[in-house]
């Protein structure tokens, strides 16, 4: 029985098409907890809060012919560890943390 692909909807399609090697389109987020969380919580807690969500575990396929459109298929070597990043700042470093972001969401050429 084949599967049912999954076309990417128009916002995602839209996003596809604004990606270049200049303009990545990448999503960053900093998460501010309480209380401290070892590497492993934290990972653990990505897990259970957003990868009961297919798409977080997707991936976007090309068409094998030119006419095809672009669709999602669940990802087999997806790691979430891969996306969750351990970095040390200086004590106090509210600047250096503002720094950091600033350079993440930079594209790097």
């Amino acid at each position: 029985m084949a599967r049912k692909l999954e076309a990417l909807n128009g916002v995602d399609a839209a996003w596809l098409r604004m990606e270049s090697p200049t303009n990545l389109m990448v999503v960053n987020a900093l998460l501010r907890f309480d209380a401290p969380l070892s590497y492993d919580e934290l990972v653990e807690l990505v897990e259970e809060r957003l990868m009961r969500f297919k798409r977080f575990r997707q991936r976007v396929v090309y068409p094998k012919r030119k006419m095809g459109r672009p669709h999602w298929e669940e990802d087999p070597t997806f790691d979430v560890g891969a996306h969750v990043q351990r970095v040390a700042l200086p004590e106090g470093g509210t600047p250096a943390l503002k720094r950091w972001i600033s350079d993440l969401s930079l594209i790097h050429i």
